[in-house]
């Protein structure tokens, strides 16, 4: 990709702004603009190292065939770069075996964890300025698949119902059929309308998604499924196993970890937008509240905060439905798209930004495993990623700490005044890249 930078990512210091979000003292204008070009001189310097020594940072993810050991730490995981492993996990027994009524007669009557939240949820949504986690439940696997039962057969009749109201529409005229979409359209969008994320209309979402080790800690059954000693192209030692089970609708939000991953899909399909490192700069990562899902007595969903009060840092934008009057710089963050199919496993190494949705099988449920592992990340990749978080602190300044809602409407258009200003040079380049030109 030919690009030329934009003559200067920053904005001037006089355009700053002067008010911020209560109880954060500002710097002064022209000490913020020195610490934010001082910041991005590091930066680019860690980017041109890393690359000088491993390549330029992956703009799409390549998908082979299970490698040998040698390629697979030589090529990939020795540089941190992701790559999906067609067919990896196709010869376990668990690929053949786990329908719902194996799991069922296999592991029915053990109690496990599940998350519930409520239907367009995921687990670490952002709600109102906080940091949301499911509500968490304790309840038998026979429980659970008795769910994703009733919601594979409500999906399955919603479809012919579908299909008979389509067929049934080409039999009347354009003019009567242009009326129907209309009201149609009134009706859902007056269904659709919810309080935060809830939606009391629609179902419940339960999601066995624990991350710590939940696979060899509750699942001690299904351990002979899988190859637990790790994968024949891989030698480094496992650190945890958990596994992922849920129906249409499940997803977690966009996050990055500290450790290796191995993903693989056994039943459904996964899909993850995937962003380098690099992208932090983008992803206005902010300090939220800590509150959870919980329910009332009569059903309605509600959020209730962490006391005493604690909070988390977390990606404030969502990818899927941007703001970009509150998040503009969202826009030069770099997607990268990659769907697993059963079998299909993908390395992601640690630092890169990732979301997860899923699409069910047949029989209504989505099923995976992840794999943590550890090995010597290279200095350079940690000099990388750190330069750039540095350099998304300098840019961001006081909103790097802050996202959520403020005391006043100026308190909450202050909080952003800094990133709505740094677009304006970067807007009249429209051949910026943001994996290099900043």
């Amino acid at each position: 990709m030919s690009s030329s930078p934009p003559s200067d990512p920053l904005p001037q210091p006089a355009s700053w702004g002067a008010d911020y979000p209560p109880g954060i003292a500002p710097r002064s204008e022209a000490r913020r603009f020195a610490a934010a070009r001082a910041a991005l001189k590091v930066q680019k310097a860690a980017v041109a190292e890393f690359e000088r020594r491993h390549g330029p940072i992956p703009r799409k993810v390549k998908v082979i065939s299970p490698p040998s050991a040698s390629t697979f730490m030589r090529k990939y995981v020795a540089h941190n770069r992701p790559v999906i492993i067609r067919g990896a996990a196709e010869h376990w027994p668990a690929r053949a075996k786990w329908d719902l009524d194996y799991l069922d007669d296999a592991i029915g009557k053990r109690k496990i964890n599940v998350n519930v939240m409520p239907y367009s949820a995921g687990s670490g949504t952002i709600v109102g300025g906080h940091h949301v986690d499911p509500k968490l439940v304790t309840m038998r696997v026979t429980d659970l698949i008795s769910l994703l039962h009733s919601e594979a057969d409500s999906a399955k009749s919603k479809s012919k119902s579908k299909a008979k109201a389509q067929k049934k529409s080409k039999r009347k005229t354009a003019k009567a059929s242009k009326i129907k979409a209309q009201k149609n359209r009134k009706k859902s969008a007056k269904a659709s309308k919810t309080n935060g994320h809830a939606n009391s209309a629609l179902p419940d979402k339960y999601y066995v998604s624990s991350n710590e080790n939940n696979f060899t800690k509750q699942f001690p059954e299904l351990k002979g499924d899988v190859d637990m000693r790790g994968f024949g192209f891989f030698p480094a030692a496992i650190d945890s196993v958990n596994l992922w089970m849920g129906g249409e609708g499940c997803f977690s939000p966009l996050h990055n970890d500290y450790m290796d991953n191995l993903y693989l899909v056994v039943r459904g399909q996964k899909s993850f937008r995937l962003y380098s490192p690099l992208s932090s700069i983008f992803l206005y990562e902010a300090r939220f509240r800590k509150a959870f899902f919980d329910k009332s007595p009569d059903g309605e969903w509600f959020i209730d905060e962490v006391a005493p009060i604690k909070h988390q840092n977390w990606i404030a934008v969502d990818p899927l439905s941007p703001d970009y009057a509150r998040h503009p710089l969202f826009k030069y963050a770099a997607p990268i798209d990659v769907t697993l199919e059963e079998g299909d496993m993908l390395f992601l190494p640690t630092h890169w930004y990732h979301q997860v949705s899923q699409s069910v099988d047949a029989e209504g449920k989505c099923i995976a495993l992840n794999y943590w592992f550890k090995h010597d990340v290279p200095y350079d990749y940690v000099d990388l990623f750190n330069a750039t978080e540095s350099a998304a602190q300098a840019i961001l300044g006081e909103r790097f700490l802050y996202d959520g809602p403020s005391s006043s409407s100026s308190d909450t258009a202050a909080a952003s005044s800094s990133t709505d200003s740094a677009t304006d040079s970067l807007d009249s380049e429209t051949t910026f890249d943001p994996l290099h030109d900043i």
